[in-house]
């Protein structure tokens, strides 16, 4: 597969992000429809399951990090929790990370996301978990990290419209996602 992976490129611009969204939605699009039974398992990684990791909540070193945990936890029980049955929901993706997309050689401002590779965290979640996921990555080390997730939704939806139920949970499942990358982390 062409390209070279999104970690190796800086700087992440308003321009590549964007076209991470597109990718993210085109795929989303490729794959509404799609069925597989194994599909439909419990994967740790899924932001929209993110309640188990209450359950690790004393692997998290200091009282700080664990108080974030616990706040990310309790929005999402308060406000995302009983809005995901009414979200679509598909076989996603849930993996965009800088080594896994792929962006062309083109010098500059010319660069845009190719593709994405790595399947084997796909799981079937509500479809806006795939944008959250990777606005979540997008936005580490960056400086404007809001400004990176903007332009990664302003390219989602220039492909697939963001319905309103769905805008109203991205930024709690961006969170969720984060949340459990530090749990695991804890973890392991």
């Amino acid at each position: 597969v062409p390209g070279r992976v999104l970690a190796e490129v800086r700087p992440h611009s308003r321009a590549i992000l964007a076209s991470l969204g597109r990718r993210v939605a085109e795929l989303d699009l490729a794959l509404l429809g799609f069925v597989h039974p194994e599909m439909n398992r419990t994967f740790p990684w899924d932001p929209a399951r993110v309640p188990w990791i209450a359950e690790e909540l004393g692997r998290i070193a200091g009282a700080p990090q664990r108080g974030l945990i616990e706040r990310v936890l309790d929005r999402f029980a308060e406000a995302v929790a009983g809005r995901l049955p009414g979200l679509e929901h598909q076989v996603v993706h849930n993996d965009w990370n800088d080594y896994n997309v792929l962006v062309s050689e083109a010098p500059g401002a010319d660069r845009e996301v190719l593709g994405v590779v790595d399947f084997g965290d796909m799981v079937r979640s509500c479809t806006v978990a795939d944008l959250a996921v990777a606005a979540c990555y997008a936005m580490l080390g960056k400086a404007d990290p809001l400004g990176a997730a903007a332009a990664i939704v302003s390219g989602y939806r220039d492909v697939r419209p963001l319905p309103e139920d769905e805008s109203g949970v991205l930024f709690d499942l961006v969170r969720a996602r984060l949340a459990i990358s530090v749990t695991m982390s804890a973890r392991q």
